[in-house]
């Protein structure tokens, strides 16, 4: 299967570049039906391969640009993502919670869903203004992907610049 993000190993972020920091330390629950799957960026997550079959992503529509809105906005963008998503008819669609093991950062609830391609995974990032989304594909540690590559050092492994 072709590389669906585009190695990112000549961008670069800050050393200490607290979006990243947080993307990598959350827990991205994930409900298979038959049981809640922790994801983590970095490790393999075959029950989520088996769940989704074919390459996937997990999305929220919480706090976009990683600045934390009202219950009441998020309830609603987070219903627009479903109705969104809904019209896409993803196999499988499945709830998702990235979740911030120290507490720190309110659970933000999302999907799983597999997609076609990852320009869909694009466009619904940045129609709901998030800054990444998580991401596997068939026998891959599960990855973040960006929109944009920030300025600074190096990005950590398991961690691309999806394509425009």
């Amino acid at each position: 299967m072709p590389d669906l993000a585009v190695p990112s190993a000549r961008m670069t972020i800050a050393p200490q570049n607290p979006p990243i920091d947080a993307f990598l330390a959350t827990d991205y629950r994930v409900c298979t039906g038959e049981r809640w799957v922790t994801a983590h960026i970095g490790r393999p997550c075959p029950a989520l391969e088996r769940a989704a079959g074919r390459p996937w992503c997990i999305i929220t529509a919480h706090n976009p640009a990683g600045r934390r809105r009202s219950a009441q906005s998020n309830r609603a963008a987070a219903a627009r993502l479903e109705n969104r998503l809904r019209e896409l008819d993803p196999v499988p669609m499945l709830p998702a919670c990235n979740r911030d093991p120290a507490g720190r950062w309110p659970d933000e609830p999302g999907w799983l869903f597999a997609f076609r391609d990852p320009t869909q995974v694009r466009e619904l990032a940045e129609e709901f203004g998030q800054l990444g989304v998580v991401a596997g594909q068939p026998s891959q540690p599960v990855e973040l992907w960006l929109l944009d590559a920030p300025a600074g050092g190096e990005l950590p492994p398991h961690v691309r610049v999806l394509a425009p």
